[in-house]
């Protein structure tokens, strides 16, 4: 693992240049996973995988519809993520 890297949990990894888009105006306040995995830059079995494990943030319900809010995401990047040596 490069000395910049950061990682949360087992399976996530993020880097110390790699930060999460701004939210702009026409940013869904709810994201989907394929919407989640661009995000993080990981795969959509990743992120089921991390919230399977009770690694990820509570996602939302709307129906049959799973979805995680943008907020959410975020801030479990900006606290769950840790550097690393």
């Amino acid at each position: 693992m490069k000395e910049n890297e950061l990682i949360a949990g087992d399976n996530a990894i993020c880097t110390e240049s790699e930060q999460v888009p701004e939210a702009s105006p026409n940013t869904p306040l709810l994201l989907n996973v394929d919407q989640v995995a661009s995000v993080l830059g990981i795969s959509s079995r990743t992120v089921w995988r991390l919230h399977d494990s009770g690694q990820m943030p509570q996602c939302v319900r709307l129906g049959r519809s799973v979805r995680w809010r943008r907020s959410d995401i975020e801030g479990w990047v900006g606290t769950h993520c840790q550097k690393t040596a």
